[in-house]
């Protein structure tokens, strides 16, 4: 009994050091997830310069524009 006593107290405490290891790391993952102000800016830029297109006029010779 005082054997699976002990390994359940070695075990909360080894989940403990590791939550508390998650949780000092976690701003670094929280970083890498975010883009950058330039990142934005830069896809912004992008997506609105491949927007950019000349519309077709389907001109018939009847028509008068």
């Amino acid at each position: 009994m005082l054997f699976n006593e002990y390994s359940m107290h070695q075990q909360l405490k080894l989940r403990q050091q590791e939550i508390e290891i998650i949780s000092r790391n976690a701003w670094k993952f929280e970083d890498l997830n975010k883009e950058s102000f330039f990142q934005k800016l830069a896809s912004k830029w992008a997506n609105h310069q491949n927007s950019k297109t000349v519309p077709q006029q389907n001109c018939n010779c009847n028509c008068q524009c």
